[in-house]
Formats: C-alpha cells, sequence, structure tokens
C-alpha cells in the first residue's frame, strides 16, 4: 500500500530483486490489482534463476548456479516457491560488479550506505529508466543497509580478491 499511496497511484514500474520472493510476489500482485498496466520487473543477478527461467524457459539445475554469487541476500540455492514468476514481466540481468559499483555511487553521490541487493535493485531501476520511451514512475526497494557489508561491500581488499572494481 505504501507504494502505491506515496506515488498517489502514479507509479508505472516496480523493479526489485527476489530473495524468498515474499516481498517481489506480494508487492507486484496488489499493484497489478491496483492498476494491471504496471509493469513488475525482476531485478536478477547474473547466474541465478530469473532470466533462465522465465526467459529462456530452461529450469536451473541444483544449486551450483548460485554459489558464486557475491551479492547476498538475493538468491537462494532453488526457485523459492513464494515467487509468483506470473507477476514478473521483465527481468533485467545484473552483475556483481554492477551491484556494487551502485553501491559505492549511492555512498559517494546520495549518502546512502546500502548494501548488494539494494545496488543490484537500483542498478535495475536506473538500466530501466535508460530505456523507456515515455515518462514513468519507477520505483525500487533498498532493501539492507551497507554497514551489514563493511568487510565486503566496503571493504577494498575484499573487492580486489573477488576482481570486483568500483
Amino acid at each position: 500500500p505504501e507504494i502505491w499511496e506515496q506515488t498517489r497511484g502514479k507509479v508505472t514500474h516496480f523493479v526489485a530483486g527476489a530473495s524468498t520472493g515474499g516481498t517481489f510476489t506480494g508487492t507486484g500482485k496488489f499493484l497489478k490489482i491496483k492498476n494491471p498496466d504496471i509493469s513488475c520487473i525482476l531485478a536478477d543477478p547474473i547466474g541465478l534463476y530469473g532470466h533462465e527461467y522465465l526467459v529462456e524457459g530452461v529450469a536451473p539445475m541444483g544449486s551450483i548456479f548460485h554459489e558464486y554469487l557475491l551479492v547476498e541476500c538475493v538468491g537462494k540455492g532453488s526457485i523459492p516457491g513464494c515467487l509468483d514468476f506470473a507477476v514478473i514481466d521483465d527481468v533485467i540481468q545484473v552483475s556483481d560488479e554492477q551491484s556494487f559499483q551502485t553501491c559505492h555511487q549511492l555512498a559517494r553521490k546520495e549518502g546512502l550506505m546500502v548494501g548488494g541487493s539494494a545496488g543490484l535493485n537500483t542498478w535495475a531501476a536506473i538500466q530501466l529508466a535508460n530505456q523507456l520511451e515515455e515518462p514513468g514512475v519507477i520505483v525500487t526497494i533498498l532493501c539492507d543497509l551497507g554497514v551489514k557489508y563493511i568487510s565486503k561491500v566496503f571493504n577494498n581488499k575484499w573487492l580486489e580478491e573477488n576482481n570486483i572494481k568500483c
């Protein structure tokens, strides 16, 4: 309800990753009840399940695809039961590096210290904004605090060890 109320019903796109799928599915279903034309876009870490499953129609095999992802709290080792793929209108794939670079940009430019999944959501929302041909109101969620990731996302040594340039 908050997204609908705070945008006065003008939201056109909802962009977010899906960990358990609950927030994405619940928010997406609510918004689509209010306006079926709202697009719900899955911000999907490259190598997770969203793109392969939704766009290519291929179910991932086992949980190997999850083991190498650096962005935490966005994907599980299997397709979450709460995620309703019928709510997803499109998928934007995001790399770990794009997620973490966005975290650093948000900290430097906006004073927002967020974690990797919030960086993932923001990067996908920006990509969507750059693709729109008409005005829109894009909403995403900054779902984690960067203070929990000082030893990773905001640690230059860890970033270098993982070949991430921020």
